[in-house]
């Protein structure tokens, strides 16, 4: 995958390996992935350029309070893999190359990076690849065009006065970066944390894959965990707040 003169470069290898209490974060040749674990059914992954200081910068868009949550799991090692284990949900992190899949309670699988692609960027752009099942519906985005399932479709966050849009229209006025996946036996949701101009792939691309980009520095994607969709948002409202 290439875009301007520029090829996709994952993370590749994790070189150096921490963990500590409820984080992980790994070292690449070339960048760092931070995961934490937010609470009892959030997971947060940060991406950035290695030594460079990005872990510490501010939240506005997330609740302070999330911060003081209390997770009830804990980080497995094994072989080639680091596992986080807990009371709703489990993550598999493989470490060469640098792959994440999560899962539910009941072993659903939720989310799945895609192979050879994952977490990456393209020049400065930033990417995340996941697989796409078949059976996985997609909703959300906040105000867009179209039909509520998302599926097919690409999508761009960018706030516009578009005065008198149509029913094609996009961007439109208000950017709401999160969206679920809705699968026969579990939900999650996933919110992209950018203040930048951001797009949501959906299958549109490539139908086996859904992308999200980040044009800013780096990538800040949280994921929520649930039973069903009304678990989900609670668990984002818990995370954003209330409008």
């Amino acid at each position: 995958m290439r875009q301007r003169g520029h090829a996709f470069s994952p993370l590749g290898e994790a070189k150096k390996i921490e963990i500590q209490d409820h984080q992980l974060l790994l070292t690449t040749d070339w960048a760092e992935l931070c995961i934490r674990i937010q609470g009892p059914d959030v997971i947060r992954l940060r991406a950035g350029e290695k030594n460079v200081e990005w872990l510490d910068e501010a939240d506005y868009a997330l609740l302070p309070t999330q911060s003081n949550a209390n997770p009830d799991g804990q980080w497995v090692e094994s072989g080639g893999m680091i596992s986080y284990l807990s009371t709703n949900f489990s993550l598999e992190v493989q470490l060469n190359p640098v792959s994440i899949r999560l899962m539910n309670s009941r072993g659903t699988l939720l989310s799945s990076d895609a192979e050879d692609l994952g977490i990456g960027r393209i020049g400065q752009q930033w990417y995340y690849f996941r697989n796409l099942p078949q059976e996985e519906r997609n909703v959300g985005l906040g105000e867009k065009t179209g039909y509520t399932l998302r599926r097919g479709k690409r999508f761009v966050h960018w706030n516009t006065d578009a005065f008198m849009y149509g029913t094609e229209a996009d961007p439109l006025y208000v950017s709401t970066p999160f969206f679920m996946g809705v699968l026969e036996d579990g939900t999650y949701g996933l919110f992209l944390n950018s203040y930048a101009r951001t797009v949501f792939d959906f299958g549109a691309g490539d139908a086996h894959h859904s992308c999200v980009q980040n044009e800013g520095g780096g990538l800040d994607v949280c994921f929520m965990v649930g039973d069903s969709p009304a678990e989900v948002l609670k668990s984002y409202v818990g995370l954003t707040g209330r409008a």
